[in-house]
């Protein structure tokens, strides 16, 4: 589990991102964590990878729900593994 200072780190950097790269938030967060993965960065790679979803959980909170199912799927299919 996470302590809750990191929680809230995470949270703010997704926020961040929403708020300054708007819907290439998600994007931007997913080319980080690839360069955290190809530099083998482990410890970076788990931070991003967070960041990643909390993203797209962001996401999933201000898509309408019509729109959610394809948003969902496209998010999941598109994530990358832990």
């Amino acid at each position: 589990m996470l302590d809750s200072s990191l929680a809230g780190e995470i949270m703010k950097r997704a926020q961040m991102l929403l708020k300054t790269k708007g819907q290439d938030a998600l994007e931007h967060s997913k080319n980080v964590l690839e360069d955290m993965l190809k530099a083998g960065e482990e410890e970076d790679r788990v931070y991003w990878h967070r960041i990643v979803r909390q993203v797209e959980l962001l996401i999933e909170e201000t898509v309408p729900a019509k729109s959610r199912n394809f948003s969902q799927k496209y998010l999941l299919l598109n994530s990358p593994a832990p």
